[in-house]
Order: C-alpha cells, then structure tokens, then sequence
C-alpha cells in the first residue's frame, strides 16, 4: 500500500476479498458452510480491516503473529469484533512478533470487550502445524465464555 492513495487502496482490497467471497457461493455447489479468515504478520491488518469494513461476516478471525491495525474504525471495529471474537496465535520464539506483543494485543482487545483466545506454539514467525487443529475445531466462543486453550508443553 502507498501512503499517497492508501484510503482507496483498502477500499479496493477489501470489495475485491468481498467479490472474491462471493464467487464461492455461487454457482450448481453450495457454498461453504463455515469461511474462517486467517491472516498472518502484516496480513492481520488486512483481516482486520476486510471483516470490519467488508460485507463477508466470516464464522472465525485468526490473527497470527501480528494484531490490530492502528487506524481500527473506533466504533464499528470492535462492535463487529465482539460479534466474531478473535483467535491470536504467537511464537514462543517469534523474534519480528515477540509473544508478549502479542499477549498485549490480547489485552487491548479485552479492553475493547472483543473476546478473544490465545494459541501459543514453540515456533518462530511462522505457520506452526501444532495449533491448526485447534483452529479448525474449536470456537472462540464456547458458551458465551471465552476459554484459553493450554500453552505448549502445558
């Protein structure tokens, strides 16, 4: 993105995941039944802003090594948010996104009253396998109570 026309830049990435989206559920098929939105490193903040700014309502928001962007709409961000609920995963040994970075993620979404969970794996900046299980299977939200899934080797 350039800083010079960044405003319709995201607006332009965040129709084209929308258009994207949409041709998956077209057609003799049906559709899929459950779209979870993954984004890794920098790629969070495109998550974060196609969930919140788009018109996909995804069943899952995985934000892997990375977190909120700074720019979050103040008022329709979170409200969309709380709807979802947020999975963070963190490498143990992540030296780009160290895991304490994210844990502060966690802790500003809270703030923000967006559930979330945390997943940790022994890895570094990178797809780890150890939590994907986890993340085809389990809900953020398992009553209406957020619970953390155990920490690596715990």
């Amino acid at each position: 993105m350039t800083r010079e026309d960044r405003d319709n830049e995201i607006r332009d990435y965040v129709e084209y995941l929308d258009l994207l989206t949409a041709g998956l559920t077209t057609g003799e098929e049906p559709g899929p039944r459950r779209i979870m939105v993954l984004g890794f490193s920098q790629g969070t903040h495109t998550a974060v802003r196609w969930v919140t700014l788009g018109q996909t309502r995804p069943s899952g928001l995985v934000l892997w090594g990375g977190g909120l962007p700074y720019d979050l709409d103040p008022e329709k961000g979170p409200q969309v948010l709380r709807m979802l609920g947020v999975t963070l995963v963190a490498g143990a040994t992540d030296r780009l996104v160290p895991a304490s970075s994210i844990r502060g993620e966690r802790s500003r979404m809270q703030a923000l009253g967006i559930p979330t969970r945390l997943l940790e794996h022994p890895g570094g900046h990178t797809i780890h396998p150890d939590p994907l299980p986890a993340l085809a299977s389990d809900p953020v939200f398992d009553d209406p109570v957020i619970s953390d899934l155990p920490s690596p080797g715990g």
